[in-house]
């Protein structure tokens, strides 16, 4: 019977088409991936992948040896980690968080301090990037993250969610902006030039996936990952800025915001937690979301 890691290492290459990008996902060498894949070769007998241009491709064996091995690679694993029952006062475990960098500003440190109270030894790596749905289902299928922080839940079978909290969204400009009275209405909102967050829900930017109703297109005159860095370039022209109102709260003052609500009826920032269904009985995943959980809906509300 093959090695059980081979089969990892296979499945991964097979998922990713790359042995350099496995190796990357598998924390290896790519050296050592290769000689992985020509050990399981030897074993079964056959060539798993040929080389396709810069690439590789699987061969018929390969094909058919991952759809036998996929529905139970993952139950072996979780069999096997749940053989080790987790105690957070002496684990030395490290997970892996893939994040959002403006849930990271929102609630990284209130969390990270419930979990060291209780596991001094733990040691948590949060994964930035991940904005695209399919990153974020590869990086839980590939074991490169233990759990995603995110605005939607995956449209995908074989992943659980969980709904911690949700954000209201509110409009910051500066507070010299030249047209401040005029900005809650809604068509001169719309006239002025906008920032926008390059992370999309549901194939829509965010603030328009939130309304309520359809909203007129918006002259979008610069885009970023980060909320912050939206609201820093508002303080500095007569740009306006869409974000979570906990973020308006705790930033406002130091860089000279006005801060008001939206012109228009949009729903709160839904903000979940995310995890393959393999890892269900996890007990240090669990006990982990747990104290996620805790850190994000007992964060003290920031100061208006």
């Amino acid at each position: 019977m093959p090695d059980l890691n081979l089969l990892r290492v296979f499945d991964v290459v097979y998922t990713t088409g790359a042995v350099n990008l496995a190796a990357e996902r598998l924390d290896m060498t790519a050296p050592a991936v290769s000689q992985a894949i020509t050990r399981l070769s030897k074993q079964i007998g056959q060539p798993l992948f040929v080389r396709q241009g810069r690439g590789i491709a699987p061969t018929a064996t390969a094909t058919s040896l991952r759809q036998e091995i996929t529905p139970h690679l993952g139950i072996i694993e979780q069999s096997i980690t749940t053989k080790h029952q987790f105690d957070p006062e002496t684990s030395q475990r490290t997970f892996f968080i893939g994040s959002d960098q403006n849930y990271d500003l929102l609630y990284i440190q209130h969390s990270y301090e419930q979990i060291k109270r209780e596991a001094p030894n733990v040691t948590c790596e949060w994964v930035p990037g991940l904005h695209l749905e399919e990153e974020r289902h590869d990086a839980l299928r590939l074991r490169s993250v233990d759990l995603i922080i995110t605005s939607y839940p995956l449209d995908s079978p074989g992943f659980h969610h969980r709904l911690v909290t949700s954000e209201n969204v509110v409009a910051v400009c500066a507070r010299h902006h030249p047209r401040i009275q005029q900005l809650s209405d809604f068509h001169h909102f719309f006239k002025e030039p906008h920032t926008a967050l390059n992370s999309f829900r549901q194939n829509n930017f965010f603030v328009e996936s939130l309304s309520t109703q359809p909203l007129p297109a918006r002259d979008i005159v610069y885009r970023n990952d980060s909320m912050l860095n939206l609201m820093v370039m508002a303080a500095a022209t007569d740009w306006l800025c869409m974000c979570a109102e906990k973020l308006a709260l705790q930033y406002a003052d130091a860089l000279h915001l006005h801060r008001f609500d939206l012109p228009f009826d949009a729903q709160k920032l839904p903000v979940y937690l995310s995890w393959h269904s393999a890892r269900e009985n996890d007990h240090g995943l669990q006990w982990l979301i747990q104290k996620i959980t805790s850190g994000i809906t007992t964060m003290p509300e920031p100061l208006d």
